[in-house]
């Protein structure tokens, strides 16, 4: 039994050691690899004139009829820049897919339901999500309703409801160094039961040695 133990006792503390080597390969993987993104959303929001300046890669033929446009800028742990998620609804629903969360938009006036939550004028949406295959690793996604605007450059009163934000993947110096620590607190506790139990085992074969040996 007690061979048994220990052997369970070394094959837990492989599998930690070869976690913990692939933590710690996969926090230097920042310094090592990385590059560049495409051009993040050039969008400004006109207080003054409750309107936005957007400089779209392309331009829109005809009269615009959305209902609800979305412009999230993407990015990704260890790359400058980022991209952009640009999309709208002529009518009053809006799904968007990102790497962080499916979102379904319903309109309601100025306001918007985001999935099971409601998103007033002027209110702000936050998710950070800590499951990653990367222990240094958490996604997060953050946007705003602006509620009701128009586009600054056509001088049309057409309004729609804007949302702006972000979302993507960055560095957890905290989320790293919380696995990287209980891993090295999980091999400590193995190495002191796996040291109890071989002590324990060597003197139980010991005691048996002594009681089969003839007077």
């Amino acid at each position: 039994m007690g061979r048994l133990k220990i052997a369970g006792y070394k094959i837990l503390q492989l599998a930690l050691i070869i976690f913990l080597i692939y933590t710690a390969f996969a926090g230097l993987s920042f310094l090592i690899f990385g590059g560049f993104m495409d051009f993040p959303c050039s969008i400004e929001y006109v207080e003054q004139d409750n309107c936005i300046l957007s400089y779209r890669s392309e331009q829109d033929n005809g009269e615009d009829t959305a209902r609800i446009e979305v412009f999230l800028t993407s990015y990704t742990a260890g790359f400058r820049g980022g991209g952009c998620l640009m999309k709208k609804s002529e009518t009053n629903t809006l799904d968007v897919r990102t790497s962080v969360i499916d979102l379904g938009f319903k309109r309601d006036g100025s306001r918007l339901k985001v999935n099971d939550e409601v998103l007033e004028e002027g209110a702000e949406f936050h998710l950070t999500s800590l499951y990653n295959w990367n222990p240094w690793i958490i996604s997060r996604i953050s946007f705003k309703n602006l509620g009701l605007v128009t586009e600054c450059q056509t001088g049309s009163d057409h309004r729609r409801i804007v949302i702006v934000g972000s979302y993507g993947k960055e560095v957890s110096l905290g989320k790293g160094l919380s696995v990287s620590s209980a891993l090295i607190a999980g091999l400590i506790f193995i190495y002191l039961r796996l040291k109890g139990v071989k002590t324990d085992t060597t003197l139980k074969e010991k005691l048996l040695e002594t009681n089969e040996t003839p007077n």
